[in-house]
């Protein structure tokens, strides 16, 4: 994707520390922040079908994982009390 790969060539010599992980994580919330719906969707469309069918299902195991461990800890919750 070329927003990708203009935005690694713009910060790749920021992204230099053990601390890569939380800093991508900061500057991709910081820059979907500024985005509105229509550019997402731009960007969206601009994917492989092979990206977004990854995309796509990372998306939806996240989800599951979450629900699932929501649901997890309200029961455990709900048993000890």
């Amino acid at each position: 994707m070329k927003f990708v790969d203009d935005l690694y060539e713009y910060y790749k010599e920021s992204l230099t520390t053990d601390d890569d992980e939380e800093d991508i994580d900061l500057l991709v919330g910081s820059i979907l922040q500024e985005l509105s719906r229509e550019d997402l969707l731009h960007l969206l469309s601009e994917l492989s079908y092979d990206e977004l069918y990854k995309l796509t299902g990372t998306y939806i195991a996240n989800a599951l994982r979450k629900k699932r461990m929501r649901d997890w800890t309200a029961n455990k919750q709900h048993f000890y009390h």
